[in-house]
């Protein structure tokens, strides 16, 4: 089944791999990054965008808002801090855990009948 957008929140390294697999995969018509560095998910729309020019399937991979989750069939949460040197891996999940605890109500705002991995 072909969804029509999926959202990845966070561009970093998950989140632009996911968007590269997703559109070569052919599963939905357009692919949304939002980070929140803009010109990060800019930029690495760009790159993902430019690897399926040549593709059989039609997918518009571009950069957006939080606000595109609206009409989402799927949203896809890749955020997360990376390890700082001396940093625990419990040190890192707590970090983590905050930030989906921050965002994850704007989310469902938005949008709180997508289905989210």
């Amino acid at each position: 089944m072909q969804q029509e957008k999926i959202v990845i929140i966070g561009a970093g390294h998950v989140g632009s791999h996911c968007a590269y697999a997703l559109a070569h995969c052919g599963v939905c018509r357009e692919i949304v990054l939002t980070d929140i560095l803009p010109d990060k998910a800019a930029a690495q729309a760009l790159d993902v965008a430019d690897s399926v020019s040549y593709l059989p399937q039609d997918v518009t991979v571009r950069a957006g808002a939080l606000s595109e989750c609206a009409d989402a069939a799927l949203v896809v949460v890749a955020i997360g801090e990376a390890r700082q040197p001396g940093q625990t891996r419990l040190e890192l999940a707590q970090v983590n855990v905050n930030i989906l605890k921050d965002i994850t109500p704007q989310i469902v705002r938005v949008a709180p009948k997508a289905i989210y991995i």
